[in-house]
């Protein structure tokens, strides 16, 4: 476990790749519910495999990762961030490209926009669960912005919720496309 008394580094530009895997450990990175995890600057590009991101506390945008560069996560579990202070995007706050595959997004918590993930660049979701995510406000699982692109394939969406609109996932004028993906037991209540 590594418990973060402050934000890791910023991920930045003009790097190349980097690639942080966790394979063949128990790699958790733990805000304490205090600190922000991650933060993914403009014209860089990070993958992360086989870990989880939890705990993490925002009160801009973005609990656990907030991306504007290009972000790859494979097998990776975020579960129990936060954002306060009516910021969106509990688990991760995105602005650029990002794509999950294979990722659990469970019990993180936005105080504005998108409890598991707030979308304003462009999105893909492979193979992923979205559980007992929420949103103050609306896109309790994912809330996609105007404008942006959201793509999502083989995943399911269960038991997230919204105070007024979008348990599961809302779309606000932005390009949303689903195939072949479940939803249950996603509650909004739209009249606040």
């Amino acid at each position: 476990i590594v418990n973060l008394s402050s934000p890791l580094p910023n991920i930045v530009g003009g790097q190349g790749t980097l690639t942080i895997d966790g394979s063949g450990q128990h790699i958790l990175i733990s805000g304490g519910n205090t600190v922000q995890v991650m933060i993914v600057d403009p014209g860089a590009n990070l993958t992360l495999k086989k870990l989880t991101i939890a705990n993490g506390s925002s009160s801009t945008d973005g609990g656990g990762i907030y991306n504007s560069g290009t972000l790859t996560v494979m097998n990776v579990t975020f579960s129990g961030n936060v954002t306060t202070n009516n910021k969106d995007g509990g688990g991760i706050y995105n602005s650029g490209t990002l794509t999950v595959t294979n990722v659990t997004f469970s019990n993180n918590t936005a105080d504005g926009f998108g409890g598991g993930i707030a979308n304003f660049g462009t999105l893909t979701v492979m193979n992923s669960t979205f559980s007992g995510n929420s949103a103050n406000i609306i896109g309790g699982g994912i809330y996609n912005a105007t404008g942006a692109t959201l793509g999502i394939t083989g995943s399911t969406f269960s038991s997230n919720s919204a105070n007024f609109d979008g348990g599961g996932i809302f779309n606000v004028g932005g390009t949303l496309t689903v195939m072949d993906s479940t939803f249950s037991n996603n509650s909004a209540n739209s009249n606040g």
